[in-house]
């Protein structure tokens, strides 16, 4: 169809300027759309996943914590997910809850509580961590926006029951160098 032919200049134009690889994204539910890029050799290279903090989640303050201001750091201790690298959140900064078993490292968004980052002694600590933010902020949604399938932070929050939504495929393509068979 359209899609396919649309596609197939694109990655024609691609090699001709002396691209040798090209990247994208789609909706894991997109069915059309991956078999269209997949029947033109990309191939999954990750999935990408929000993880949202359920309602009935535990919100109690944690003794010994104290909100900090960060700014201009990196946004991810994993690496960044190539499409999503969130300028906003190295170039203007967000906050950082400490104590003495752990941070992490947010940006409140709208509506939303942005994780970003952190470290914590153990699944535990995580927990009340997270209480606490929920405590600070009841207004807003705490998730973790494209993390990828399998990081600590999937496992350490799926093991909190934080459930997937908006999963999303990493594809890549090799194309042929220039003067190449």
């Amino acid at each position: 169809g359209l899609a396919a032919a649309l596609l197939d200049a694109i990655l024609t134009y691609a090699e001709g300027i002396g691209l040798t690889s090209m990247q994208l994204e789609v909706l894991q539910n997109n069915h059309k759309a991956y078999r269209t890029y997949e029947s033109d050799g990309f191939e999954t290279t990750r999935r990408v996943v929000t993880l949202t903090c359920p309602i009935d989640f535990t919100n109690v303050p944690m003794e010994g914590t104290s909100l900090r201001e960060w700014r201009n750091g990196p946004p991810h201790s994993e690496k960044v997910v190539w499409q999503r690298e969130l300028p906003w959140a190295a170039q203007d900064g967000g906050k950082i809850l400490v104590s003495a078993k752990g941070w992490i490292r947010f940006r409140p968004d709208g509506r939303n509580l942005a994780l970003l980052d952190g470290a914590t002694a153990d699944r535990a600590i995580l927990q009340d961590m997270l209480g606490d933010l929920r405590h600070r902020y009841p207004q807003l949604t705490l998730s973790m926006r494209n993390e990828v399938v399998g990081s600590t932070w999937y496992r350490e929050l799926t093991g909190l029951d934080w459930p997937e939504s908006l999963a999303q495929l990493e594809m890549r393509v090799d194309l042929d160098a220039p003067g190449g068979d």
